[in-house]
């Protein structure tokens, strides 16, 4: 049993005028304890509740009880007003401008998507509440709930974005709550965050369209590398920053959301999307409420070269264009293939390329006008001026 008073102090959570908002961080001894428990919670009062697991009322408020064992029980009450989709419910604070059909709709269109995905979500009850705290925050997952700043209306962020970070918070259900990663170290952050990053633009590409989920890629990639602090050695180009094989909470973002997700959609890129999709449902189903490490993930991806130089470390290749031949001026990238596009009189063709031991020749066209390695940043080439031509 785990017993302790909770006082909140301001920052990402408050309890006051007869309203609670926590946040994941309120509750994080049992999360980085890696424990998982079963839940049963009782709140007194007259106001929506919040929490995970399945829902009664009582005399004089509501009972909780987890139906998947969890590791944090994060608690939302507040002046809500309340709207339902089937299994779907959602919870507007007063004042926010938010359509409640729109989110419900989309509510809807996600989950369907990941199920497709991952299989049938953990639990059918599904509840979405917007913060009545209108100061920054972070959003998040609280198992078979999620809470959204309140700036985080489909309004206020425009279509792609508002898909892309719903996307995400659902996906925890599945890779964090369901399947569950360590806090510290082995990988976890990176696979408790970047897998719904990788989750939130894929969905963009199904539900929004192809050249919004190109664009939300192209802003990770510029996000990334504008605000990583590289370096170059003698062994060619790294970022200054934790590897996504140690980081957690405490790093910038930008490694275990940014670079993680484009990590993964390296790997994805790789093994073919299909099948990566396919993986990660296999992984789902077989670790049901356990949890899974970086050594694991990597021997079930086939991906030891790519983790050891991307994951384990924190280099970024170099590639170069010289007439037909692309190199890789590092020497520890792994081999493998190289997407290039080509510009003729013809029209444009993106062609892979296998590089091994540092070297590939594309093959022969005529009338070229241009070409351009890596024209997507799948590989995260951070310098552009030697591979075009």
């Amino acid at each position: 049993r785990l017993e302790y008073d909770w006082m909140p102090r301001g920052g990402l959570a408050e309890a006051r005028d007869g309203r609670i908002q926590t946040h994941m961080s309120s509750f994080w001894i049992p999360s980085m304890a890696n424990e998982r428990f079963d839940a049963e919670v009782e709140i007194v009062t007259d106001l929506p509740a919040i929490t995970s697991g399945t829902r009664e009322k009582t005399a004089d408020g509501w009972r909780f009880r987890t139906g998947v064992s969890a590791q944090i029980v994060p608690l939302v009450v507040g002046p809500f007003s309340t709207h339902r989709r089937g299994d779907i419910e959602l919870f507007l604070p007063p004042g926010i401008e938010c359509e409640p059909e729109e989110v419900l709709e989309d509510a809807e269109r996600v989950l369907a998507l990941l199920e497709e995905w991952f299989g049938p979500r953990p639990e059918k009850e599904f509840r979405i509440a917007f913060a009545h705290n209108p100061r920054p925050m972070p959003s998040y997952c609280g198992g078979n709930f999620i809470l959204l700043s309140r700036p985080s209306t489909p309004s206020l962020l425009g279509r792609a974005r508002w898909i892309s970070l719903f996307a995400h918070e659902c996906a925890h259900m599945w890779w964090g709550h369901h399947v569950g990663m360590p806090v510290i170290g082995q990988g976890g952050n990176w696979l408790r965050e970047g897998i719904p990053q990788w989750v939130g633009i894929t969905a963009v590409e199904k539900l929004v369209g192809n050249d919004e989920a190109r664009r939300r890629w192209r802003v990770h990639v510029a996000a990334y590398l504008a605000t990583a602090d590289l370096r170059r050695d003698d062994r060619g180009i790294f970022a200054n920053e934790a590897t996504l094989l140690d980081s957690t909470y405490l790093d910038p973002p930008r490694v275990a959301y940014w670079r993680g997700a484009l990590v993964l959609r390296r790997l994805a890129y790789r093994l073919g999307r299909e099948e990566f999709l396919r993986r990660l449902g296999v992984i789902q189903k077989e670790r049901t409420q356990s949890t899974i490490e970086i050594e694991e993930f990597t021997r079930r991806m086939d991906a030891e070269a790519d983790v050891a130089y991307y994951a384990r470390r924190t280099r970024l290749p170099d590639f170069a264009l010289d007439g037909r031949v692309i190199r890789c001026l590092d020497p520890a990238w792994p081999d493998g293939k190289v997407p290039v596009r080509v510009t003729t009189a013809g029209g444009v063709e993106v062609l892979d390329v296998d590089v091994k031991d540092g070297k590939g020749t594309l093959p022969a066209r005529t009338g070229v006008e241009s070409i351009e390695i890596d024209p997507e940043r799948i590989l995260l080439d951070p310098v552009l001026s030697n591979n075009r031509g």
